[in-house]
């Protein structure tokens, strides 16, 4: 691994190294999402899960940067800087963009023949077949946006009512929503990764069938879990996640990795 390498893993990620941790939890954040959010986990896991949570451009430690707008950029440098890391069986989380980010990270590690993830698991996100997005959230002005933050009920309540801190949080929320937008899945072989799925029974945004969309896409099975709260619910039922994670972690660490090319095929 050369120098670079290993600074290219430290930009994109927050973690609290554990050299003695079985698993690492590999984490994504929903759109303008702060990678410091998944740190708090590492404590309710344990040592024997390493919690690494994927920090974008513009954001937190990154914050002079520019906020990247296309996914497929965004997938190829996470994959970059992961690599180093899948020196031990892992998992994928992601939360809403978050899902959808691991899932094409996923894909592209296959696809470089590098080790899949034991498992994925997909968090408040449409499946990506059938995704529908009806609105342009990204052209939205700024009080319309503000508004969305609002309703989605993510955004801190300081942050919402500082304008100083509204006019820097914008134009990140405003970049992953163009990413969002602008996805479009890529017909590929399904994975042969297990696929979980979260969902919230008070989230208005999805339908649990575009929540079972997500099974298409694997050939080693999947699981729906629905969890108390709205869109959000990974923080209002925080404790239910965790705890569902835990499980996950558990079982998938008792079972081989999914490795390298040979995976690939219908």
């Amino acid at each position: 691994m050369t120098q670079s390498f290993c600074n290219t893993t430290q930009r994109w990620t927050l973690r609290r190294a554990q050299g003695n941790a079985a698993m690492r939890l590999i984490c994504f954040c929903y759109a303008g999402g702060n990678a410091a959010i998944y740190l708090p986990w590492q404590a309710a896991l344990g040592a024997d899960v390493e919690v690494v949570a994927i920090q974008l451009p513009g954001r937190g430690t990154r914050f002079g940067e520019t906020p990247i707008e296309e996914m497929a950029v965004a997938v190829e440098a996470i994959c970059d800087a992961v690599l180093p890391l899948l020196d031990r069986p892992y998992v994928l989380f992601g939360h809403s963009l978050g899902a959808l980010l691991a899932f094409e990270v996923s894909h592209a590690l296959r696809a470089r023949g590098a080790p899949l993830p034991n498992a994925l698991v997909v968090s408040g996100a449409q499946g990506p077949r059938r995704r529908v997005l009806k609105r342009k959230l990204h052209l939205l002005n700024d009080a319309e946006l503000t508004g969305e933050l609002e309703r989605y009920a993510g955004t801190p309540r300081e942050v919402l009512d500082n304008g100083e801190l509204l006019a820097l949080v914008l134009p990140i929320v405003r970049a992953d929503f163009r990413m969002a937008f602008a996805y479009r899945h890529t017909p590929r072989a399904p994975l042969p990764v297990p696929i979980s799925v979260f969902a919230g029974r008070a989230d208005n945004f999805d339908s649990p069938a575009q929540y079972e969309d997500w099974f298409d896409d694997t050939r080693a099975g999947g699981t729906l879990h629905w969890f108390d709260g709205g869109h959000f619910f990974i923080d209002s039922a925080r404790g239910q996640v965790l705890e569902q994670l835990r499980k996950i972690l558990d079982h998938r660490h008792a079972e081989p990795a999914q490795h390298r090319a040979d995976c690939v095929g219908p």
